[in-house]
């Protein structure tokens, strides 16, 4: 075998074992971004917050984020002392059913908070908490002047403290300060668990007869 035999032959053998090294190589660089690409791309299921489940959904024509309440899954347990409270607007029948009872004498509105009265972060929605005060107060003076005089509120002053969560049974206590002949005043903090989570003054007018 002469010089140049052996040099093609050395080049040859060399060829052939760096061949499945590179063929190797190159599956790794290709493969190593497709399964992250894939791993990224796996449907997310359910992550826990607070009492209650957000379920991301696998579908990606469905971009809305479901809330499901723990508490929406069996029967609601109401609070001592309350009862079902059949009046309101029809706006606030569509918020679910009311309840109320007196402490110290004075109207406790309470309301349980359920997923569909939440926002886009799972938590109560601070306008469905405002109507909560605002319907609240509204209550209280029907029942304090026995729903013959009809009112509108004038003004409505809210501050929030804190969140509510779907679950959460969330009372309204009731403070009326004065009733006259043209307007009415009072106010309410609600709470959960005692805890303060909005406090809230209004003011109403009467409305004239006729």
């Amino acid at each position: 075998m002469n010089f140049q035999m052996m040099v093609s032959a050395s080049v040859m053998h060399v060829k052939q074992e760096a061949m499945p090294n590179l063929a190797k190589t190159a599956g790794e660089f290709f493969t190593l971004p497709c399964a992250l690409f894939l791993t990224l791309r796996r449907p997310r299921t359910t992550i826990s917050v607070r009492g209650y489940e957000q379920i991301r959904p696998t579908n990606p024509a469905n971009r809305m984020t479901q809330a499901i309440s723990k508490h929406e899954q069996h029967e609601p347990v109401i609070p001592d002392g309350f009862e079902h409270l059949d009046r309101g607007s029809p706006f606030i029948a569509l918020l679910g059913p009311i309840f109320h009872k007196m402490i110290d004498g004075r109207h406790v509105i309470g309301i349980r908070i359920e997923s569909r009265h939440t926002n886009i972060k799972g938590i109560a929605h601070g306008g469905m908490l405002v109507t909560i005060a605002d319907s609240a107060l509204g209550i209280a003076l029907s029942l304090e002047t026995g729903g013959k005089r009809p009112m509108v509120t004038a003004n409505l002053s809210t501050d929030f403290l804190d969140a509510a969560h779907p679950g959460d049974w969330v009372e309204a206590h009731v403070d009326i300060q004065r009733i006259g002949a043209r307007l009415a005043f009072a106010s309410c903090h609600l709470t959960v668990d005692g805890k303060r989570i909005l406090r809230a003054s209004g003011v109403f007018a009467a409305l004239a007869s006729g």
